[in-house]
């Protein structure tokens, strides 16, 4: 969202990458963990939502750092869910 802005074949690579990642971690978890699995198609369908929406906001790279950190503690949260 900031080197690659502008970059449309990045974008649907992207868009592509999480859609798959999303149908992987949704069959798998939802197979394996239960509930849990819900917890992770959540975190990974927002992921999905996040490549698709935000690389034509124009933001600047302080508040794309900030999501990014957000992303970072829902996916340690979801770990920390999985594990306890």
């Amino acid at each position: 969202m900031i080197r690659e802005r502008g970059n449309a074949a990045y974008q649907r690579w992207s868009v592509g990458y999480h859609t798959l990642a999303l149908a992987v971690v949704s069959t798998t978890a939802l197979a394996l963990l239960g509930w849990l699995g819900v917890v992770w198609a959540a975190v990974f369908g927002w992921f999905l939502l996040r490549a698709q929406l935000l690389p034509g906001r124009r933001l600047a790279p302080k508040h794309v750092g900030l999501i990014e950190i957000g992303n970072c503690v829902l996916l340690l949260a979801a770990i920390w869910l999985s594990w306890g």
